[in-house]
Parts: C-alpha cells; sequence; structure tokens
C-alpha cells in the first residue's frame, strides 16, 4: 500500500510555518531517536521504523503519538506503511520501513479551530469545514491532525487532497475515515517440537491364552540432547 509522492523532503529541506526555520523538528527527531528501542532510524531519504523483537507495533504507535502530540507533522507521511505492518502484518526488506522525509511543525493557532472540526462517532469520523475557519495545509499536516484528535487508522488518504480543495469552497461535514473491523486474537500456547509416538509390544500369548508380562515392553522415542521438547507460540493481541 505505498503512497507515491512528488518530493522526499530530507531533514534539511523542511516545511515550516513562517518564522520557524524547522530545527526544533530536526532537534525532536534525533530526540526521538536517541532513545533507546524507538526503533526510529535515519536514511539517505528520510527517517525509518527498524521493526526488532524490541521494537514492534506499540512501539511504531508510541512514536507516533508523540510525533503528533509534540505538535509536528511528517513530510511525505508514509500511511499506508503504517496500516500495512500495524493491520495486514506485513514485512518489509530487512524489517525497515520508511516513514517520511523529515519533521515539521504544525501551526499551534489552528488547533483550537481544528479540534472542533473533528467529529466522530463508533463507525465513522468526519471533519467540518466553518466558513473563515483554517483549513489543513496539504495532505500530510490533514493526517497529523486527524492522528492527534484520535483518528488514526481507516482513513481514506485517496480523498483528503479532494475533500480539503472541496471542504474551503464548500463549507460542510466531510466523511474522512471509516472503522476498520476488529480483528480477534490469541493467547501464547505451547507447541510440541517432537512427535511423541507410544510404542508397546507384547509376546504373543502362549496355547493356553497366558501372555508373559515379563516382556512387556513400552518405549518413547529419544529426545536428542539439547534438543526442545516444547516452544511457545507468541500471543496475538489482536486489532
Amino acid at each position: 500500500m505505498n503512497e507515491p509522492s512528488a518530493t522526499h523532503p530530507t531533514l534539511e529541506e523542511k516545511s515550516a510555518p513562517a518564522g520557524d526555520d524547522g530545527v526544533g523538528a530536526t532537534g525532536f527527531l534525533l530526540t526521538l531517536i536517541a532513545q533507546e528501542s524507538s526503533g526510529l532510524a535515519l536514511g539517505e531519504d528520510g527517517f525509518y521504523f527498524q521493526v526488532s523483537d524490541r521494537a514492534g507495533v506499540e512501539t511504531l504507535l508510541k512514536m507516533l503519538d508523540a510525533i503528533t502530540g509534540g505538535g509536528f507533522l511528517i513530510n511525505d507521511f508514509q500511511y499506508g506503511h503504517v496500516l500495512d505492518f500495524v493491520i495486514d502484518n506485513k514485512a518489509f526488506p530487512d524489517g525497515r520501513m520508511r516513514l517520511g522525509g523529515s519533521l515539521a511543525p504544525l501551526d499551534p493557532a489552528k488547533f483550537e479551530a481544528f479540534e472542533k472540526a473533528v467529529i466522530c462517532d463508533d463507525s465513522e469520523a468526519y471533519f467540518e469545514f466553518f466558513p473563515g475557519a483554517p483549513v489543513p495545509a496539504g495532505r500530510d499536516e490533514f493526517l497529523a491532525l486527524l492522528w492527534k484528535y484520535g483518528i488514526k487508522f481507516g482513513i481514506d488518504t485517496a480523498s483528503l487532497v479532494a475533500t480539503l480543495a472541496e471542504g474551503a469552497a464548500k463549507p460542510g461535514k466531510y466523511l474522512v475515515a471509516r472503522a476498520i473491523p476488529a480483528i480477534e486474537g490469541s493467547d501464547a500456547k505451547p507447541l510440541p517440537k517432537v512427535n511423541f509416538q507410544r510404542q508397546r509390544t507384547i509376546k504373543e500369548a502362549d496355547a493356553a491364552g497366558h501372555a508373559d508380562l515379563h516382556f512387556y515392553e513400552c518405549g518413547f522415542p529419544q529426545v536428542p540432547t539439547g534438543g526442545r521438547q516444547a516452544a511457545r507460540s507468541p500471543a496475538d493481541q489482536g486489532f
């Protein structure tokens, strides 16, 4: 679910509001990257999330919450990659998933208006455009604001740009996301690593129908030295 973009801004090429050169955004990103087990790493065309045993879905969502909660957007945000990983459990080459090009500051002067504009119920989310009120400055800011105010999944990214253009010209309430059906999880469970097949051998009965149980044999295949009899499958938290 890759989402094409015309440009891949680097950490030095910021798209920041007037009066802010984006240095704060760069410092914020580097601070996150420096955190132990953040999973974030720099790349030639932006920054990435490196999947590992210590950095999985929960870590990724925590980092994205930290970015939007800190007042930043992700330029060229690869929202489709996030859905692929979180919902479809997609594996990326070398566990390396591109998140975007750089961070840029959100305009805090718009937050109050945007918070009032986000409306959601149990199954759908809307963004209401009010006459004379500020509107998101492009797809990436729109995604950041929706994420910041709790709309994280099921966003119709294909129509966001059109929604921005139409909403600015024709104020009203527009559908921006639909709920994704829940995925049932499962408990951890043991998985046998050795196929035990019990074998019984009894000497044939004599003419009187008696069997000599001294010759009864009951055996199991031996487990090799250092071998494991069972392993544990991980729990699946579902979604």
